[in-house]
Order: C-alpha cells, then sequence, then structure tokens
C-alpha cells in the first residue's frame, strides 16, 4: 500500500475514532448547562486515549513519511509543510484541551464538553479535507509511484513498532 492509501485509511479510523466520542456523551436533551442526561463518563474517557494516540500515530506517520516529500515540492509553489504542521500544533492543543475538559467533566455543565468536542471535531475534519483535497493529490502528482510505495512501507514498517 503506498503512503498516500494507507494515510486515507488512517483518515477514516480518525474519523470513526472521533464519532465514537460523540456516542459517549450521550442524546442531547436541551440546551444550557446541563445538556445531556446520560453520561457515559468511563467509555468517553476510554475513546479519548484512542482518538489521541491514534492522531499521535497519524501525525508520526506524516512528519516522518511526507515531511521530507512535502519540503521538497515546497519549492515548486503550492504546498506548504509550515500549514501541515501549524495544523498538527493547533489540533494537539485542541486535544490537550479536550482531555482536560474530559478528565474535569462530573457530569454537569456537560455543554462545555460538547463544545470542545465539536470543536475538535471541525478542526480535525478540515486538517483531514485539506490533506485529501489538495496536499495528497498533489504529491501523488508529483512524486513517483516508487517513492509512494516505499514511503508506504517505511510507514507499515513504523505502525508495527508502535
Amino acid at each position: 500500500m503506498d503512503i498516500l492509501d494507507l494515510l486515507v485509511a488512517d483518515h477514516e479510523n480518525l474519523r470513526r475514532l472521533m464519532a465514537a466520542m460523540t456516542n459517549h456523551l450521550g442524546d442531547q436533551r436541551s440546551t444550557g448547562p446541563n445538556d445531556i442526561v446520560e453520561l457515559d463518563r468511563f467509555g468517553l474517557a476510554e475513546a479519548n486515549a484512542r482518538l489521541v494516540s491514534a492522531f499521535i500515530t497519524h501525525e508520526r506517520l506524516e512528519d516522518r513519511c511526507l515531511l521530507s516529500a512535502i519540503r521538497a515540492l515546497e519549492a515548486s509553489g503550492g504546498l506548504s509543510a509550515h500549514d501541515i504542521s501549524e495544523d498538527h500544533q493547533t489540533l494537539r492543543q485542541l486535544f490537550q484541551l479536550l482531555t482536560a475538559v474530559e478528565r474535569t467533566c462530573d457530569g454537569r455543565h456537560v455543554h462545555a464538553l460538547r463544545e470542545v468536542l465539536e470543536r475538535v471535531e471541525r478542526a480535525l475534519e478540515k486538517h483531514l479535507e485539506y490533506e485529501e483535497e489538495i496536499l495528497f493529490p498533489s504529491i501523488r502528482k508529483n512524486l513517483p509511484p516508487d517513492t509512494l510505495m516505499s514511503l508506504g512501507r517505511t510507514a507499515e514498517d513504523l505502525l508495527q513498532r508502535a
């Protein structure tokens, strides 16, 4: 599997884990401080840990396998390694905020948790869409298939060691 196909599959995993977070919030019953009747705090904590871990792994794969290719393509214009690094930093900060809110949430004022989760979900989806719609097609256009396959093997090796 080439690196881009591997990362797109990883994007689907991140989306699935993000949806699991929302599922643990329970149904929204109203608006305001106590908008959720049933909050699965333990399930939420486990889902958050899985999501954060999966994002860290995803970020490492991109940094170790794609960043040098992106920097090489930067000279030709259109791509920016800074944009990807900035997105990763923003997402790391949002995940830290989400984790802090999730750990301190006692079942009351769940609206704050829902709001942070929605911010994380929007930022993550924006990042994934940028990669899928702009970055990856540009990389696929500019890198030979054998290079993409080699990077995919490197990523698979990294995943096995993780």
